[in-house]
């Protein structure tokens, strides 16, 4: 798996990850428009169970802090060359966390070139077009 001197990005381990991945997209995609916009109750309601059943059929990678793995810094979701979620804790960003879990996933998996997620703020949107990926928010509809 990658590393840097900051962190690591390993394989999911859903028995350590779970709870951190779901709660944090959860909070993190409800933050987005017009997500924002549904009862938090609703919302959560509803997006839960596709997120759990995501998480048991995709590529999910863990980055973890170097000297200690049970500090995570963030994780990916990723399947058939869709990217469909991308967290990086707030006091992280910006120290190439989302850059490497990305890199491992391609490595892995072969090439990213969808984001389902609804984008939350505008360096996502600058991400997106740095990269040259494709927004289709309905890629993720037949998971």
């Amino acid at each position: 798996m990658s590393e840097n001197k900051l962190f690591q990005v390993i394989e999911f381990d859903a028995d350590l990850h779970k709870k951190f991945i779901v709660d944090s997209w959860l909070k993190s995609s409800h933050d987005s428009f017009p997500a924002c916009l549904i009862e938090q109750e609703l919302y959560n309601a509803n997006f839960l169970p596709w997120c759990v059943t995501l998480l048991s059929r995709a590529l999910v990678l863990v980055a973890v802090n170097t000297e200690d793995h049970d500090h995570l810094c963030g994780w990916c979701c990723c399947s058939d060359g869709r990217i469909h979620y991308v967290y990086v804790k707030y006091a992280l960003r910006g120290f190439g966390v989302a850059r490497g879990l990305l890199r491992e996933a391609e490595r892995i998996s072969g090439k990213l070139a969808t984001f389902t997620s609804l984008p939350n703020n505008q360096n996502v949107l600058k991400a997106l077009a740095r990269y040259g990926l494709k927004y289709d928010p309905y890629a993720a509809r037949d998971l």
